[in-house]
């Protein structure tokens, strides 16, 4: 037996009571939905009331008139459930007759029909249609849901995602009617779910109801019942069918209330009486872990776990606070998922095709832009190619123009009759600076020399460094400008004996007597001039007699920068903003790879002057300003007869400039060249070169990248423009539906306003 109650609380949950036999049919009017995991254990006594109880479902309590009974649904402790015929109409009804009378009958008895009186405009509750309060014994008619309970269906396991959420969405406006006609169910559970003819669910057994200004306390199911609400002393409130909401809705995702296993309920069977087994299950709830199979379901979103977990809180201050907020969050959910496939369509539909068509296009813009290059490149290298060639053989007609005027003066008879005169007197005065005593030949040689740097002011190009003759025997007899250098013998220079190199007079190999004076005009190889640091060439011819023995070599000086000086003029549009090139000359041995010639030479600053001092000056310029053997190898293959590989040679498209670690802002970086055999000069052994650095050749391509750069954020901003219009468009669908919705809920019939919570005070 339970224990007494105090007068003004009312009858708790007669499955919480062991003494008492509970048949759910009793509630729902279902003889199929006895759920074994929503009741306690039952005794052997208990047992055996059950099946005395099951012997009497075919004996009629009482006639009803105007009804044809024809079968028990279900029968309980308090009374059974009838199927039954209207015999006007036909219309199938479920009677429900108290016929157990006990202490507390007639209670439930008006609590329900007051109930479902108050609640008969929902069509998400069983309607009410008659009521026989004189009848003995009193009973009510209902609607008949021949599809039964939910408890039957998920008796054969849990349902689908979407399933569940069409049924408690349908409850909760069941339970948000009834908490706006002021009622809390405070039972809700699958038993006392039933499913009409279209498997609409419907509200029902209002038993254990109270009114929202009721202090009566109500004790639900377990498990689905909030830990506050297992206390005698509760006051009803608005968050326990919250907590049921969730709690059913578990059980039909994961085919089982939250926290429910058997162990529990052997605890909670184990207590003395209800007030202890009341106990026992709020400390099997508040120890239990948070439950979480919910979230392994599949198609369950996280917005739907998190309504789960908010209605299942244990405390309920976190809990949803009315079941309006209930059905928010659920209209909520509904909106996000609506719109997700218009977020599909509106918006990632069309960035995915975006990002499809992301890398073609990339994949295009970088094809022509690598194309763009290699033309302008190519372009670049050809036009640097026919520079190259152009200064080659003006570098050859130059000096084929001062070989020539040399050759006219070696000829002139005059001077060859002056020379064989100084021979004659064994070349006297020869170091004389009086002009007057002079001899002949250098007067000669002087005008010779005056009218050409006339000649060259008046075409303003660079004059030569000096004139000068040695004799046979190799010893400077006349220079001009005049110099320490009269009187020494230069019989080791490349110029006088056309070798091809500078011979060293102190080396023990050395034998002048062996050397004879070139019999063809002749250019030298370069050398450093000892006043200025730079490379210098000597062009010489023999000067012969009239039996073509050589008498004497004339030969003129200059610096190679003053060769190339007129045509760098011409080249340099470094600062052409229009032209946009950058080019430099150069000059280079061809078998040596040396830099004969550079417009950073020019400068003084290139080399110390502690450098410049050096002996071996030219042996150390010779190890610092080269080429790589790569370009050397290309410099040999110029005159190559295989015309790819003279090709290849030309050019050079990452070529490093030997200046770079003099100069490496100027001349550092990765560099387009080509190259070209100075022809006639000294034996084709020299390179002209023509460079340009790479990025400025390129610069056209970056203005291109750039405008095809601009292009694509105008096409991404219009996409985006578009995909805003189509997803503005898109919202105005989603909201025409949601009106619509609107409207169909309207048939729920008028609502009061959602119920607010009710806090325990005192």
């Amino acid at each position: 037996m339970s224990e007494p109650l105090p007068e003004n609380q009312d009858t708790s949950n007669p499955e919480l009571l062991p003494d008492k036999e509970q048949d759910p049919a009793d509630r729902n009017g279902d003889p199929t939905t006895v759920d074994r995991n929503e009741t306690l254990i039952q005794d052997e006594t208990a047992q055996e009331r059950a099946r005395q109880l099951s012997v009497l479902q075919h004996r009629v309590p009482a006639n009803v008139p105007g009804y044809r009974i024809m079968q028990c649904l279900g029968e309980g402790a308090f009374g059974s459930v009838w199927h039954a015929v209207e015999q006007n109409t036909g219309k199938q009804v479920a009677i429900k007759f108290y016929s157990h009378r006990r202490s507390l009958d007639w209670s439930l008895f008006n609590r329900e029909v007051e109930k479902l009186a108050a609640l008969y405009t929902s069509r998400r509750i069983v309607g009410l249609i008659g009521v026989g309060w004189d009848h003995d014994p009193p009973y009510y008619v209902m609607e008949y849901l021949k599809n039964g309970s939910l408890a039957r269906y998920l008796s054969e396991g849990p349902l689908s995602v979407s399933e569940s959420v069409r049924i408690i969405t349908a409850v909760v406006h069941g339970l948000l009617h009834a908490h706006g006609s002021g009622i809390l169910h405070c039972d809700l559970k699958p038993a006392n779910i039933l499913l009409d003819a279209d498997e609409e669910p419907r509200l029902c057994d209002f038993g254990q109801s109270r009114l929202s200004d009721e202090q009566l306390p109500a004790l639900g199911t377990l498990f689905y019942m909030a830990p506050e609400q297992a206390d005698l002393k509760a006051i009803p409130d608005a968050r326990w069918d919250v907590y049921a909401i969730g709690a059913l809705l578990y059980h039909m995702l994961t085919g089982a209330p939250p926290h429910q296993t058997s162990a529990a309920f052997k605890a909670i069977n184990a207590g003395d009486n209800l007030e202890a087994r009341l106990r026992k299950y709020r400390e099997h709830l508040l120890s239990s872990p948070t439950p979480q199979e919910h979230r392994k379901i599949k198609g369950v979103d996280r917005p739907l776990a998190e309504i789960i977990d908010r209605c299942l809180e244990l405390n309920p201050r976190r809990r949803f606070a009315n079941v309006q907020s209930v059905l928010d969050a659920l209209i909520r959910r509904e909106k996000w998922r609506a719109r997700r496939p218009f977020i599909l369509m509106g918006v990632i539909a069309p960035l995915l095709f975006l990002a499809a068509m992301w890398p073609m296009a990339t994949g295009a813009v970088r094809e022509a832009v690598t194309q763009a290059e290699i033309s302008l490149i190519e372009r670049a290298v050809e036009s640097d190619l026919l520079t190259a060639r152009v200064l080659a053989n003006s570098l050859r007609d130059e000096l084929e123009f001062r070989k020539n005027e040399y050759e006219r003066i070696a000829r002139d008879p005059r001077l060859i009759a002056a020379i064989e005169l100084g021979i004659q007197n064994e070349w006297k005065n020869f170091s004389e600076f009086d002009p007057m005593k002079r001899p002949d030949y250098a007067t000669i040689l002087e005008e010779y020399r005056i009218q050409n740097d006339r000649e060259r002011e008046t075409q303003n190009v660079i004059k030569d460094k000096s004139w000068f003759i040695v004799n046979a025997d190799g010893v400077q007899v006349w220079r001009s400008p005049l110099g320490d250098y009269l009187g020494n013998n230069y019989k080791y220079r490349d110029y006088f004996h056309g070798l091809g190199r500078d011979l060293d007079p102190t080396s023990p190999d050395y034998h002048p007597e062996e050397l004879e004076p070139i019999e063809e005009p002749h250019i030298s190889v370069p050398f450093i001039s000892t006043e200025t640091h730079r490379y210098m060439v000597a062009i010489s011819v023999p000067v012969k007699n009239k039996d073509g023995e050589v008498i004497g070599v004339l030969a003129r000086t200059t610096q190679l920068g003053n060769l190339l000086e007129k045509y760098e003029k011409h080249l340099d549009t470094q600062n052409d903003a229009k032209l946009n090139v950058d080019r430099t000359i150069a000059l280079y041995a061809r078998e040596s790879g040396l830099l004969l010639d550079h417009p950073v030479l020019s400068s003084q600053e290139v080399l110390s002057p502690e450098v410049r001092k050096r002996r071996d000056l030219q042996d150390l310029l010779a190890q610092k300003f080269v080429v790589s053997e790569e370009v050397r190898q290309k410099f040999r293959n110029l005159d190559s007869e295989n015309e790819a590989e003279r090709r290849e040679a030309e050019r050079e498209l990452n070529f490093h400039d030997p200046m770079r670690t003099v100069d490496e802002k100027n001349f550092g970086g990765d560099w387009l060249a080509a190259f070209a055999l100075v022809p006639t000069a000294a034996d084709s052994n020299w390179i002209a070169v023509v460079q340009e650095h790479r990025e400025a050749a390129l610069v056209p391509v970056k203005e291109m990248r750039s405008g095809l750069v601009a292009r694509g954020a105008f096409a991404l901003a219009v996409a985006a423009t578009l995909i805003g219009m189509f997803w503005y468009f898109l919202r105005r669908i989603v909201r025409e539906r949601r009106d619509t919705r609107r409207q169909l809920r309207r048939q729920d019939g008028p609502h009061a306003g959602p119920l607010s919570s009710i806090t325990n005070s005192g």
